[in-house]
């Protein structure tokens, strides 16, 4: 807890607004003598300059005892993703297990598929870690029972990158980061949030997501309420009608796969 203060209050004022909150809570939140000594590791100012340097995360992960490092194997890795699901499905009560429905219709798809394992594994973990960037995005905004406004909406549109650029950061998922970054791609390019088309969306985010915009399981600000249809789409694939407005999701033959999955699935 003291940590936190000190980053938050140290990130919204300096140095010393973060001094000066911890001394006054001092007592009270956090046991004097922590504080005493906080005072005392700042005061040559090597941390503040440390904080604000590049590379910060590589110093913090160097610090870390060797005796504690755990090797990952693909069971603990779907443990972690799966834990970091639950906390991001956990932000909004409009995505309550979301992320796990949406990953167990990624694996379904991608098995009648015929995908190898190792793929539907890699597709799975990138349906369960797709919202990860949610984390960035404001609960007033998630949770707003009405209309979202423009600079709102932006916010909500940028989440899908935020996903993609921490999944990223990281050797175990970087792999899951295009797929991530590419679940609001649209195949007619009218996607969010690089606009990407055809075959220029990744190979592992063009499939594994686009039930959930069938089902419009997201609010999205300018269109409170949308239905999917399949018919008339012919051979250009399944279109998202709202607002006079058709778009085109994807390519039929996976809109039919999904449909005798869903039938098969259900009987």
């Amino acid at each position: 807890m003291l940590a936190q203060v000190i980053d938050v209050f140290h990130a919204a004022g300096g140095p010393a607004a973060a001094l000066r909150e911890i001394s006054l809570r001092g007592g009270n939140w956090f046991d004097p003598s922590l504080v005493a000594l906080f005072h005392d590791i700042a005061r040559s100012g090597r941390l503040w300059e440390g904080l604000a340097a590049e590379g910060l995360e590589a110093r913090a992960a160097a610090l870390e005892p060797v005796t504690v490092l755990i090797l990952l194997n693909e069971t603990r890795l779907d443990e972690i993703a799966g834990a970091f699901t639950d906390i991001v499905d956990a932000k909004s009560s409009f995505t309550a297990t979301h992320s796990r429905r949406v990953a167990a219709v990624t694996t379904a798809i991608a098995t009648r598929l015929g995908l190898p394992e190792e793929r539907r594994r890699c597709l799975h973990r990138a349906a369960l870690l797709h919202d990860l960037g949610k984390l960035g995005v404001s609960n007033a905004i998630l949770d707003k029972p009405g209309r979202l406004d423009q600079t709102e909406w932006t916010a909500v549109r940028h989440h899908p990158a935020l996903s993609e650029d921490i999944l990223a950061r990281l050797g175990v998922s970087r792999e899951l980061a295009p797929a991530a970054g590419a679940h609001h791609e649209w195949l007619d390019g009218k996607g969010y949030p690089s606009g990407l088309a055809g075959d220029a969306i990744p190979l592992r985010g063009a499939h594994h997501h686009r039930r959930r915009h069938l089902r419009c399981d997201h609010r999205q600000a300018p269109v409170p309420r949308c239905r999917a249809s399949t018919g008339g789409a012919g051979n250009d694939g399944a279109r998202l009608r709202h607002g006079g407005r058709r778009t085109v999701l994807f390519r039929a033959p996976l809109v039919r796969l999904e449909g005798h999955r869903a039938r098969s699935v259900g009987g």
